[in-house]
């Protein structure tokens, strides 16, 4: 028994000593199941023939451009080049040559990136189950939907036809406004409506869906015009609003009848959550300069960008962190090969931001 205790001990001591040894960026992709995404490669043959440079590899490079704010895959592999003695230990192995990687991103499947994203979103949902950004005690869920134009260059995004001169990718989101964390995603091209992708949604049951701003009062109307009576014949509620903060006035509609009109209007304030998530996912990860012209390329590296947002989303649950999203990819950026304990590097800056809030220099305003 004594022997046994022994073993075990000195078993712990190698393992905390191995995670010490470990960068950031190790750290966070381990937070990916290796073996998930094995299966996910293995169901669209994304290394078929490949010798050394496997989808896996792929992965590693691209969200290590997304997480740490690089330009391009040029940009990227700078980096990575001159971190060559680290390359190892990240997973990537040797150094990758440019047209490697703009070949795999050209050839092998975007859907492999979707489903790896949607597997995030799953194990986020799960982490953030019970949770709520909502200011309004509220049990059903609450999802907003809306889409986002990212404008292309048609002479060099041929595929993504928008207007005569004009080229775009739409992306159409659900988003769960109690959590942040997107519930649906679809890529279509800019001429693509928004209400075509309703179509796709499996909405669920008792929640709240909010998808598009309006009103001023609490009244119960029915449609009198033909076509809006025929489809939707039952009565509808017409809340209007008084916004101070910006002097505006609003009306809501919903088929809501058990709600303060103030909690509704509040939901309708929520869904300006997701307009937020438009604008987070654009400017802190790189999906408005594509590293490639091909639909498959544009759309792997947005896939990559999605789950690099989602993986941030989970390493704040699974490390309870106290940083908001973007604290923590800010940090993340330019610690990547750092070797500590992810909730140690956080915990740190976290004490030292209080000493800087706490300190007794005089105030020049």
């Amino acid at each position: 028994m004594k022997i046994l205790f022994i073993f075990v001990f000195a078993t712990n001591l190698i393992s905390v000593a191995m995670n010490k040894e470990k960068y950031i960026f190790s750290q966070l992709i381990e937070l990916v199941s290796w073996t998930s995404f094995q299966t996910i490669v293995k169901r669209y043959n994304g290394d078929y023939k490949v010798k050394d440079f496997s989808c896996w590899k792929q992965f590693l490079c691209m969200v290590y451009g997304q997480l740490t704010h690089r330009e391009s895959i040029s940009d990227t592999l700078i980096c990575l080049d001159a971190n060559a003695d680290k390359l190892y230990h990240m997973g990537i192995g040797k150094i990758i040559a440019k047209s490697t990687l703009t070949k795999a991103n050209e050839n092998r499947s975007y859907r492999i990136y979707e489903d790896l994203a949607m597997l995030l979103i799953q194990q986020a949902k799960q982490l953030y189950q019970g949770s709520s950004l909502l200011d309004i005690n509220l049990q059903n869920n609450v999802f907003a939907i809306d889409a986002t134009t990212i404008d292309l260059c048609l002479s060099s995004f041929y595929w993504a036809s928008f207007r005569k001169t004009k080229g775009g990718i739409k992306l159409h989101t659900m988003l769960d406004l109690k959590t942040a964390i997107p519930e649906f995603i679809l890529f279509t091209t800019a001429a693509v409506h928004e209400v075509q992708a309703l179509d796709q949604i499996t909405f669920q049951a008792n929640s709240f869906y909010v998808k598009e701003e309006g009103i001023i009062c609490d009244q119960s109307i029915v449609f009198n015009n033909f076509y809006p009576a025929k489809f939707y014949p039952e009565k509808m509620r017409r809340i209007k609003f008084y916004d101070k903060e910006k002097g505006n006035t609003l009306i809501f509609l919903t088929n809501n009848f058990q709600f303060k009109a103030a909690d509704i209007a509040l939901l309708y304030k929520h869904r300006w959550d997701i307009e937020c998530f438009f604008k987070w996912i654009k400017q802190h990860l790189k999906i408005k300069s594509f590293w490639g012209h091909s639909e498959n390329a544009v759309k792997t590296q947005v896939w990559i960008a999605i789950s690099a947002y989602v993986l941030v989303a989970i390493a704040k649950k699974k490390f309870n962190l106290q940083q908001s999203l973007y604290e923590i990819l800010q940090i993340l950026s330019v610690s990547m090969f750092e070797k500590k304990p992810i909730n140690q590097l956080f915990q740190q800056t976290q004490l030292q931001y209080g000493k800087e809030q706490n300190c007794n220099q005089l105030k020049i305003f």
